[in-house]
């Protein structure tokens, strides 16, 4: 339930459709155990903000992942469809965040 209440703040980043958040959740939940289990301490933020690109664009994230420069182009490219969309997913996630969080799938 607190999990729940927590993703309110990214539903700007899905359409509404319930299955989208029901995805999230469950990715989410299983990603933050995930993390968890291997004792590594990153933010909530920034494996939601994860959880979520590798939800709306699977080809960014694992464009990311295998590159965490954080550097966005301004107009839409194969690997960003929608550039927009993506820097706000990513917020402040700098590089590094990226790699450390990318390295869980």
């Amino acid at each position: 339930q607190r999990l729940r209440h927590k993703l309110l703040e990214y539903t700007e980043h899905f359409d509404g459709n319930p299955r989208a958040i029901k995805r999230l959740i469950n990715a989410l939940t299983f990603r933050q155990g995930y993390i968890l289990t291997a004792a590594e301490d990153i933010p909530l933020d920034h494996i939601a903000r994860w959880t979520i690109l590798t939800l709306r664009f699977p080809n960014t994230a694992d464009f990311l992942a295998d590159r965490p420069t954080g550097t966005v182009p301004d107009d839409p490219a194969p690997e960003f469809p929608d550039p927009a969309a993506i820097r706000a997913i990513l917020g402040d996630l700098t590089p590094e965040d990226i790699g450390k969080v990318a390295a869980f799938g």
